[in-house]
């Protein structure tokens, strides 16, 4: 399929040829790969120095804040997407919903 053979047999640059490059790039993690940074949590209400506490008690209500990044074309970039999901575990209960994206790559609940 990505043989040179077969991508010289079309005339121009053919959707095969662009699959195969795109496969190569995330082959060799040059797209498609995420990162993330700058990952935060902290009761709402609290200023910085309530950042990433160690504890949390009943009732308490809390944000959380992560950055996510997509590597495209070697660079990275903000990533977009409406269906990030987020899975906060305590001991009870187990909290799992959508992470929604607040711009440039910010995903924050």
């Amino acid at each position: 399929m990505c043989a040179d053979e077969f991508l010289a047999s079309f005339a121009g640059r053919s959707s095969n040829q662009r699959f195969c490059e795109e496969l190569i790039d995330w082959a060799m993690q040059e797209s498609g790969v995420l990162r993330t940074s700058d990952i935060k949590h902290r009761k709402v209400g609290t200023d910085h120095q309530g950042v990433n506490p160690e504890n949390y008690f009943i009732e308490d209500t809390i944000e959380y804040f992560v950055t996510i990044h997509q590597k495209t074309k070697g660079k990275w970039l903000p990533f977009k997407a409406a269906d990030i999901q987020f899975s906060f575990k305590m001991l009870d209960p187990y909290i799992t919903t959508a992470l929604p994206h607040q711009g440039n790559g910010v995903y924050s609940l």
